[in-house]
């Protein structure tokens, strides 16, 4: 009975211990906590964002949002970047697109919006420059693997957002 006891006291110590180190792998407040800048940025973002779905059509909806910061102003202080798509429902994306959030004092304010016939992806923020690439299917690629991916640069001036492919 005794060995029954210990065996069952060890089992359910092993299987708290795996239990607990499972919910921590995905557990983000061990990670950096978001600086308030970010925090003001995305929630000016999640209160617009029905704005702007309803502007792309009914059934559309959010697929994924990511958050860059860094310094696109070029003014030696960072900012902030939402990138997102969209979607109408299955596995396509409708659109991808950005919204730029300037820091100004303790608070931020939008900027600029990039919207693109194209998908991209962020790569980083350096310099006032912000490093992208450009994504398009070449004939023959499956829609889950467009093939053509071009860097470009995504410079802020004055409100706006101006593009240029980077040379190699």
């Amino acid at each position: 009975m005794m060995i029954k006891l210990n065996t069952l006291i060890l089992l359910a110590f092993i299987m708290l211990t795996v239990t607990c180190n499972a919910q921590n792998v995905n557990d983000t407040t061990t990670s950096k906590p978001k600086s308030l800048i970010v925090q003001k940025a995305e929630k000016m973002f999640a209160k617009y964002l029905p704005t702007i779905l309803e502007s792309k059509g009914e059934e559309a909806f959010l697929n994924l949002q990511e958050t860059y910061v860094g310094d696109f102003t070029n003014d030696g202080i960072d900012d902030v970047i939402i990138w997102f798509d969209y979607t109408f429902g299955g596995n396509s994306i409708a659109g991808t697109e950005c919204a730029f959030y300037e820091t100004v004092g303790n608070d931020v304010k939008v900027v600029a919006g990039f919207e693109p016939d194209y998908m991209f992806t962020i790569s980083t923020i350096k310099n006032g420059i912000v490093h992208a690439e450009k994504i398009q299917y070449a004939v023959g690629d499956g829609h889950c693997c467009p093939s053509i991916i071009t860097p470009i640069e995504l410079i802020y001036r004055d409100n706006k957002i101006y593009v240029y492919t980077e040379k190699k």
